[in-house]
């Protein structure tokens, strides 16, 4: 995950990445319009959608698909781990353990 990581951070400016990309074969991050784009999930065997934007983050998501929404403030020194870890954990190894893959996005 960390190549793919390094990957898009050395995307030059204006040119886009192909979402959602690939962390883990269970786990993959992407934005709210990739979690809106039935088609992609689809392909991608997408199951579960965490969105970790709250309703700023709602996307149009299906209602075959597993979902579960957590606000996590866009700030610096915010306690994401400490406020979400378990539940975003969980919900990631409920997919896993049930052959399925999450897809994590946020707002952008």
């Amino acid at each position: 995950w960390l190549v793919a990581v390094r990957d898009i951070l050395d995307e030059p400016h204006g040119r886009s990445v192909d979402l959602p990309v690939e962390i883990l074969p269970h786990l993959l991050l992407g934005d709210k319009r990739c979690a809106s784009d039935m088609a992609r999930m689809d392909a991608f065997g997408i199951t579960h959608i965490l969105n970790v934007a709250g309703t700023y983050g709602r996307a149009s998501h299906g209602a075959a698909r597993h979902y579960l929404e957590i606000h996590a403030d866009d700030e610096e020194g915010y306690p994401i781990l400490s406020q979400h870890l378990a539940r975003a954990s969980a919900f990631i190894r409920k997919a896993r353990d049930e052959g399925g893959r999450c897809l994590i996005h946020c707002q952008a």
